[in-house]
């Protein structure tokens, strides 16, 4: 797809992105966008399935990939100009490379990863993980889920066994044996345990570790004036959302592939609003911090995670939806 830079001058972004936002916005392909597998996506899916993207002048292709880190690989990859991740994979990722920006934050959740176990493992409290195989989704929001456990417990890294694991391979493991608890996040967790009886969540990890999602693009991309419309359709979606909340969760059921009762369950767990990404900043860099403390990349230098914030196209968005 062929997007068109624009100089990064303020007055110039808000002279074209206004124009290009009330007038038609000609693509010779669609703007293709790495959607996680995941509710947290949902302002994503909501704008592309009920016509707010068409309604701003984008035309959009989602395509469905397992995980935040996937997705955000497959932009790095050129496979796609958009992507959905959460703020661990952009941490992770940024101490490689940072030749990506983030646009926006589209979600967020306090309990969207958990800890599973089966009935008898033995664990019911921190502790009870000593010398315990655990699953674990390297590099991810899993594995920094189970470091803040273990830190907030006086617990040291080396007193539990890392197994690793591909998301969709977790439940698997648990269930033959290979490990005592797994760390995943939904709608996982939920089906994990919803199609086992002998699965229950091992104890209470709510508020451990707050997950956010956002939209990233690649740093050559990063002053396209495609990506003001796409945050007003995203938008427009989130109020679309807040007042419709039944006819949202049956889009999201049928976009996800999950049955009513797992969506409705998880709901209440997430926050859907467009958002800056200033406070995403003290989360990444608590988090490397968290990496570098504790050795898990190979780096000794913090990124410059100021260096991949990149919030133009949301203050063009804000201000186009002022004057409107």
């Amino acid at each position: 797809m062929k997007l068109m830079p624009v100089t990064s001058s303020k007055f110039i972004w808000i002279t074209i992105g206004f124009y290009w936002l009330i007038s038609s916005i000609a693509q010779a392909d669609p703007i293709k966008i790495a959607v996680s597998l995941s509710p947290l996506s949902t302002p994503v899916i909501i704008a592309k399935q009920q016509g707010f993207f068409t309604q701003y002048g984008v035309d959009v292709e989602l395509l469905t990939t397992i995980g935040g880190n996937a997705c955000l690989e497959r932009l790095l990859n050129n496979e796609v100009d958009l992507a959905t991740t959460s703020d661990s994979a952009i941490m992770f990722m940024s101490f490689s490379r940072q030749d990506f920006r983030v646009l926006a934050n589209i979600s967020s959740s306090d309990n969207d990863i958990k800890l599973y176990t089966q009935d008898n493992s033995g664990i019911h409290a921190p502790k009870d993980l000593i010398n315990k195989n655990v699953g674990i989704v390297k590099h991810s929001a899993s594995e920094y889920l189970i470091d803040q456990l273990l830190l907030l417990h006086g617990l040291e890294s080396s007193q539990i066994k890392r197994r690793y694991y591909s998301a969709d391979k977790l439940a698997n493991a648990l269930l033959t044996g290979e490990v005592d608890a797994v760390s995943i996040w939904e709608p996982y967790g939920y089906r994990l345990q919803a199609n086992n009886p002998s699965v229950r969540l091992a104890f209470d990890t709510q508020v451990l570790s707050l997950l956010s999602f956002s939209l990233v693009t690649q740093e050559k991309l990063a002053n396209s004036l495609q990506w003001p419309a796409i945050l007003q359709a995203i938008n427009a979606a989130n109020l679309f959302i807040l007042s419709n909340e039944a006819e949202s969760q049956r889009v999201v059921q049928a976009f996800l592939g999950v049955d009513a009762k797992e969506l409705t369950s998880l709901w209440p767990d997430y926050r859907f609003r467009l958002s800056s990404s200033e406070f995403l900043l003290a989360q990444l860099k608590n988090s490397a911090h968290w990496a570098l403390t504790t050795g898990i990349v190979s780096s000794t230098i913090m990124p410059d995670f100021d260096q991949i914030i990149h919030s133009q196209a949301l203050d063009t968005q804000r201000l186009i939806t002022d004057e409107l």
